[in-house]
């Protein structure tokens, strides 16, 4: 069984906040980092109105399954690295995300398309999970009940399974968040204006232009990375999966491999 770790304080601010407004139904996703052995979701974004109009609450039916998927899109390309769109969150009553009614399904199809687009960018680390779950998470809009489940978006034949949900008050403290900047020269060899040969043409001149980012990108990916003097390893706290540590000084260097 996944164990999923939510930041005490970014749930029960979303819960407070869709309570006293009101609102009847509500989407949105789950921020955070993917391990094999527990989960840590440190936000939950809900998904922005496509087309404000005066602000009264909506139901099902200012739910579009496309517009979640792009803000997932979205949101992923913003994130830092180290942290994924980890799932959905639905805000409802108990009895319309029943296993197998049309809700569940939904949620089902769009944890689906986002892991394909993860899948696709090839730049989301999922901290050593093999990447074949997406969390569903249900916040009861009746019973203020909280429940969690994990979708197989690899075998549909697996449907969904149970996970443990636990509630740890500032969690995002136990994070250490590292920045880092990489320069670099990059020349382009293009024909002047009036050359004896032809100029480039636009596909040519991009084909030139990736190749010569490509290969920089490879350094990157050979960079090793040091916190303060020590060489990270693949432990617990390295990839996400909890632990101290908050506080201290942070210094990173990189040498090329």
């Amino acid at each position: 069984m996944r164990v999923v770790v939510v930041d005490n304080d970014a749930l029960e601010g979303k819960q407070a906040a869709f309570f006293s407004k009101r609102v009847p139904v509500a989407t949105g996703l789950l921020i955070g980092r993917m391990t094999p052995t527990r989960d840590h979701v440190l936000a939950l974004l809900e998904t922005p109105d496509e087309a404000p109009d005066s602000g009264n609450p909506k139901g099902w039916e200012g739910v579009d399954e496309t517009w979640v998927v792009e803000h997932a899109k979205e949101v992923q390309r913003m994130l830092p690295g180290g942290l994924c769109v980890m799932g959905l969150f639905f805000f409802c009553p108990a009895d319309q995300v029943g296993s197998g009614g049309s809700k569940m399904n939904m949620a089902f199809s769009i944890l689906r398309k986002i892991s394909r687009f993860q899948g696709a960018n090839g730049a989301v680390d999922m901290g050593g999970d093999d990447g074949s779950e997406r969390l569903f998470l249900h916040i009861c809009s009746k019973t203020k009940r909280n429940t969690c489940k994990a979708f197989n978006v690899k075998d549909t034949s697996k449907g969904a399974h149970p996970a443990e949900l636990k509630t740890l008050p500032k969690l995002s403290s136990s994070f250490l968040s590292l920045s880092s900047s990489f320069r670099f020269r990059m020349e382009v060899p293009l024909h002047a204006k009036g050359h004896e040969e032809a100029p480039l043409e636009h596909a040519e001149l991009w084909a030139h232009i990736k190749n010569a980012v490509s290969a920089q990108l490879a350094r990157i990916d050979r960079t090793v990375a040091l916190v303060d003097g020590r060489l990270a390893t693949i432990d617990p706290l390295a990839a996400g999966g909890g632990g101290g540590g908050g506080g201290a000084s942070i210094g990173a260097t990189a040498g090329m491999g």
